[in-house]
């Protein structure tokens, strides 16, 4: 119950921050004069339905409708223009997102969870889509890609007829559009360059730590026709990682992780058969073991405390293993098997201080394979870690 109470509060949590961070860029203005300020870069479909914009971290955002400003950008990345286009049969003026700029230029949107791109050429706006068609052969009806957009491009690249196998080849995506529109320009014009507006690809950022945790561990082990449940007890945590950055803005995360710990815990009780023999009964069990993890993290930037949530599996090495049943004199000692694979879930929420490199977090995690199924810990962890 509350593997799946921490992780629907994940769930929210990264849902109700759909937002991500503001970024440098700058509005052009009807008049044609720019600002600059900061972004929110947002969802393909909010960028195409408005700009949120600021002059600088402490101003008041405001937003901007495709028919209020001409255009905005994001320095040395994305770039939007306001344009009047047919979209689910509706004149709309949107933003669109220029992909390539040069003797026929390529726009995106994205609306109610579509796709729509453009073409432009010579003033002239037109779509291109992929659209599925209903078609009936031997009587038989089925749906079909339209290939829509390759009729298009052959039309408006028809003065450059050598092009016209690499459109029957090229699939319908920005990375396959932006490069045919590269080709044209290349063909028709020697003088000038297109314009690719893409983000500059950055370092990848990897980042390594060192965490200890505090938790309680509530233990049950159960292996052929012995099953104990031992009472809650200490766990100590030591761990190293290295986490690596998966997109550019540094929402998301890779974490890879080594941790050690060792167990010891115990449960007494009493029985009493149906000839009134109390049997006293004493369980022991302790083990150390190196536990590899692998997460994924879902960080907000928000200044110098940066919340975050991460979600992974671990799976456990025994290094020692040692157990032992005591039922009145009687002493049977036990183990697991060395030879068994177990692994568990786990969930993470806390944040960390970005001047002292530092993160706090609550976690969770759970056993999910014998001998241990079941077996969970709860607790709290300290970090420290430095960026490469």
């Amino acid at each position: 119950m509350r593997l799946r109470l921490l992780f629907l509060a994940l769930f929210i949590c990264v849902h109700g921050y759909s937002q991500y961070e503001y970024q440098p860029g700058y509005i052009v203005k009807l008049d044609g004069q720019t600002e600059e300020g900061l972004i929110n870069f947002r969802s393909s479909e909010f960028n195409t339905k408005k700009c949120e914009f600021k002059k600088d971290n402490n101003a008041t955002p405001i937003i901007y409708l495709p028919n209020s400003i001409e255009a905005y950008r994001l320095i040395d990345s994305k770039y939007f223009v306001s344009k009047r286009v047919l979209i689910d049969n509706t004149d709309t003026t949107v933003f669109l997102e220029c992909l390539i700029s040069g003797k026929a230029s390529i726009y995106y949107a994205q609306w109610n969870s579509l796709d729509h791109y453009y073409l432009e050429k010579e003033g002239k706006l037109v779509e291109m889509n992929n659209n599925k068609i209903d078609v009936v052969q031997d009587g038989i009806n089925y749906q079909r890609s339209s290939n829509q957009y390759r009729g298009i491009l052959k039309y408006n690249f028809r003065d450059c007829p050598q092009m016209s196998q690499e459109i029957d080849n090229a699939d319908f995506s920005k990375k396959s559009l932006i490069k045919l529109s590269k080709d044209y320009h290349e063909y028709v014009c020697k003088d000038e360059q297109c314009i690719i507006y893409e983000k500059k690809v950055k370092k990848r950022h990897i980042r390594l730590g060192v965490d200890f945790s505090y938790g309680t561990t509530k233990l049950y082990f159960v292996q052929n026709e012995l099953d104990l449940s031992l009472n809650r007890t200490n766990q100590y945590q030591f761990d190293i990682y290295s986490q690596m950055q998966l997109d550019q803005q540094g929402a998301y995360s890779l974490q890879f992780s080594l941790g050690y710990y060792s167990y010891k815990g115990e449960s007494f009780n009493s029985e009493m058969d149906w000839v009134k023999n109390v049997y006293n009964i004493h369980y022991q069990y302790q083990f150390s073991i190196l536990k590899p993890a692998i997460q994924l993290s879902y960080k907000i930037k928000t200044g110098k405390i940066n919340p975050y949530v991460m979600v992974g599996i671990f799976s456990t090495l025994l290094l020692s293993d040692k157990g032992e049943t005591q039922i009145n004199n009687f002493i049977k000692q036990f183990n697991s098997d060395y030879g068994s694979f177990n692994f568990g879930g786990r969930g993470e929420i806390g944040f960390e201080i970005k001047p002292i490199n530092t993160n706090f977090s609550v976690f969770y995690e759970r056993y999910l394979s014998a001998p241990l199924t079941n077996s969970n810990v709860l607790g709290l962890k300290f970090g420290y870690y430095f960026d490469l």
